[in-house]
């Protein structure tokens, strides 16, 4: 990040401007990626939870077993980031092994980019032209869900269980 001076307030300022996005190492790259979507309700039902995900997290769900906030509507759906690789347990684990904060459409650079941790950023996919109406849907959709997305990590599409799965939630 980096400090700005500010020579009106006398000095630097406790604000601060995170850089553009570390490109993603090719190594922890997934191979296709899709934005796709799940109910609520398969997290409120116990169909999604800490046993089936694979390696991976699921944060508390707001107004949820004591959790402040409001649920939403059990019929929202929950956008994602379906990443598919033959590497799908390591990219996993790699994950796990993280502070993931969220994830996040920058439609202006289009770029999806992860948010790990307080500074750090990684810019994982290029939005084309084609994918914007998506990428602007997936935001969309997390604003009606008060900000819960998930990322899922599997081989193929058509995969019963996943590598990885972490339901994150973008603060407002």
């Amino acid at each position: 990040f980096v400090f700005l001076f500010t020579p009106a307030a006398g000095g630097v300022s406790d604000e601060f401007v995170l850089d553009y996005p570390e490109k993603l190492p090719d190594a922890l790259r997934g191979e296709k990626y899709a934005f796709v979507t799940l109910p609520l309700s398969e997290f409120l039902e116990g169909n999604v939870n800490e046993e089936n995900v694979g390696t991976g997290r699921i944060c508390p769900i707001p107004g949820v077993d004591g959790m402040p906030g409001t649920t939403p509507s059990p019929e929202t759906m929950i956008p994602g980031w379906l990443v598919l690789s033959p590497r799908a347990d390591s990219l996993a684990r790699w994950m796990a092994s993280l502070e993931l904060a969220f994830l996040r459409a920058d439609l202006k650079k289009k770029s999806v980019v992860l948010e790990v941790g307080l500074s750090t950023q990684y810019q994982v996919a290029r939005i084309m032209d084609e994918q914007k109406q998506e990428a602007e849907g997936f935001e969309a959709a997390k604003r009606k869900a008060a900000g819960l997305h998930f990322i899922a990590v599997q081989t193929e599409p058509e995969d019963e269980e996943v590598a990885g799965f972490f339901l994150l939630q973008e603060a407002a």
